[in-house]
């Protein structure tokens, strides 16, 4: 892409010299990317930060080393999930990635399964374990569950023994939360029927831990279903709508807001993220955690999938086959 817009004016596809890895770099001949709600922000122009034009989008992806550069230790044939340099992303056969932001993986994990861990069960893991420090037997309500991130805190959430309540829009997504794994759902068009359905089922104790994807007025929803200190943990705001908050409101409630940017700690503490993408690829290898993929598509049919994200028509991961191993 060549500037930013709306997918199907800025997006073509196009032949590209192969890139060559640089010190600390790996290339890496692409077999899936994974695709959310930041890559349509980014090709947008939406995001908090811009692409470098002229520009390849995408992040995640599962592939097989092809070069490494000097100053790197991963040999090429080994098999790696991980986040691409910015501008260098995965929608291509090949694409560029530092070393220290990627993970080997067994031959055997499943592609498109696999590319969902490295942004949304990666961010999920950090919110829950890093900024919330769930413990078991908590209840944790996940706003925007049937997405892809909402989805990955829902197994990662009932993996270390919480349960769960999954909160999406409509009744349908509702009845989704379930399928993904949630003890109950509730659906978000009324918040005040939330409300009651968490209190209800927490028998007045209300969430010890919210993670909110949604902003809006799911947040103000939050602040008033959550327990006596518990935890409401940002993730983002899709739908549109940044909350705000007053302070006297922790201090009455005793309860704390986080906020938790998986980028963020890629770039300040990279070894914590590196321990979280370790805990979900064994997590998946272990059979203990299982990514729903809602939609996978053709590499040529990427503008069709954004349209898809922008729409809300997607449960679970959107992947992108690009190529076969």
């Amino acid at each position: 892409m060549q500037r930013t817009g709306n997918p199907s004016e800025v997006l073509r596809l196009t032949e590209l010299s192969t890139p060559e890895p640089a010190h600390g770099e790996v290339s890496v001949d692409v077999e899936y990317a994974g695709v959310g709600y930041p890559d349509l922000l980014l090709v947008r122009g939406e995001y908090q930060i811009a692409l470098p034009l002229p520009a390849v989008p995408g992040s995640e992806f599962v592939g097989r080393i092809a070069a490494a550069g000097p100053g790197t230790s991963l040999s090429p044939g080994t098999r790696v999930v991980g986040l691409s340099r910015l501008g260098h992303g995965p929608l291509a056969s090949t694409n560029l990635a530092l070393e220290t932001q990627v993970e080997p993986i067994p031959d055997d994990l499943p592609g498109p399964q696999t590319v969902s861990l490295i942004g949304n069960y990666v961010t999920a893991h950090l919110a829950l374990h890093r900024r919330a420090r769930l413990q078991a037997g908590e209840c944790v309500v996940v706003h925007g569950a049937a997405g892809g991130v909402g989805a990955a805190a829902v197994e990662l959430a009932k993996a270390a023994g919480a349960t769960v309540i999954g909160v999406d829009l409509g009744p349908e997504r509702a009845r989704a939360c379930l399928d993904i794994g949630a003890d109950a759902a509730a659906d978000a068009t009324d918040p005040g029927s939330l409300i009651t359905t968490v209190r209800e089922h927490t028998a007045g104790h209300g969430a010890d831990v919210v993670l909110d994807m949604v902003g809006g007025d799911l947040f103000e929803a939050a602040r008033r279903f959550v327990a006596h200190e518990g935890r409401i943990v940002v993730v983002g705001f899709t739908s549109g709508t940044i909350p705000s908050i007053r302070v006297n409101q922790l201090l009455l409630r005793s309860f704390a807001v986080l906020g938790v940017n998986a980028l963020t700690v890629l770039e300040r503490y990279p070894e914590v993220h590196g321990e979280a993408r370790r805990a979900v690829v064994d997590l998946l290898a272990q059979g203990a955690i299982s990514p729903q993929v809602g939609a996978i598509c053709p590499l040529d049919a990427v503008v069709e999938l954004l349209d898809a994200l922008a729409a809300r028509q997607v449960t679970g991961k959107a992947v992108v086959h690009v190529q076969d191993d």
